[in-house]
């Protein structure tokens, strides 16, 4: 694992719960949820905060509150943050959404030549309905995950990726190559950002025992039965707390796998570790003082 100075890690780790803290405030002064996911959730289950290698919060949103908060963002944020999506910024390829802290810069190797200014950020995965029949579910997952790559893979021609070696560099000529059809087809970011979000909202004028963000690695690794997840119930992180699911469980099986409460092996702890890190307190890049 490529580690982080570890005064540094702590700094980007407080930075991300001031900027939930101030997310929290405007949300719930407009009466918007959001709730942590992924390693934000497993972190408050297992460690009361952090993963101790994690340098990221990730939190989930269904798609009429983040349309809400898009609504209040600029009124209530807007002095301090800005809002990164690919339907609004087509220089911005990923599905998931980023509220990033103005003046900072957070930029990893694999999207250094992304026209798009990159910040310190909490991960936002805005979910949508899911059918209810298990064969469409299915169905309209792998659609929507299908899609997503597409629009990673158009704007961004080496992705990261977990494999190593020789697996690494055949993903990576088939993605560039994928990337290479794709601009010479004349396919645009903007057809794409569109096409995902017809496809990720089709079921959302039926109300669905499930809710999910089908764009992660694992197209399945994100479906929330609504029982389970509502209401909401706040835990504690860090030194701040965070609504979570009702049942964090279920999520937290279906996304590590059975052995979530036992601490992974070094090699498989995974952070997002930056090439350029500034937190926009004028001393410029930290990481490269540390080159």
């Amino acid at each position: 694992m490529d580690t982080y100075d570890p005064k540094v890690l702590q700094r980007i780790q407080n930075f991300a719960c001031s900027m939930v803290t101030d997310l929290s405030a405007a949300c719930e002064k407009h009466g918007i949820q959001f709730f942590g996911i992924c390693g934000t959730a497993l972190g408050a289950v297992r460690h009361g905060g952090f993963i101790p290698w994690d340098d990221d919060i990730d939190l989930g949103i269904l798609r009429a509150d983040y349309d809400h908060l898009k609504e209040i963002f600029n009124e209530e944020l807007g002095d301090r943050y800005y809002l990164l999506e690919a339907q609004s910024d087509p220089h911005f390829p990923l599905p998931t959404c980023w509220i990033c802290r103005k003046g900072t810069r957070f930029i990893q190797d694999n999207f250094k030549d992304l026209q798009v200014p990159l910040g310190i950020y909490l991960d936002i995965y805005v979910m949508d309905n899911l059918p209810d029949a298990e064969w469409l579910r299915k169905w309209h997952t792998r659609k929507v995950w299908f899609i997503s790559k597409l629009m990673i893979l158009r704007g961004v021609r080496k992705p990261f990726l977990y494999q190593k070696g020789l697996l690494a560099q055949a993903i990576w000529l088939v993605c560039g190559m994928v990337h290479d059809a794709m601009k010479a087809a004349g396919i645009s970011p903007e057809k794409l950002a569109a096409w995902y979000l017809k496809e990720a909202t089709r079921y959302n004028k039926k109300r669905t025992k499930r809710v999910g963000f089908c764009a992660d690695t694992g197209p399945f690794w994100h479906i929330y039965d609504r029982e389970q997840t509502f209401p909401l119930k706040k835990l504690p992180f860090a030194d701040i707390e965070i609504p979570f699911p009702k049942e964090p469980e279920p999520s937290l099986h279906n996304y590590f796998g059975d052995h979530y409460m036992q601490l992974p092996p070094v090699d498989k702890r995974h952070a997002h570790k930056p090439a350029v890190l500034d937190f926009g307190d004028g001393r410029g890049d930290v990481m490269a003082e540390k080159k």
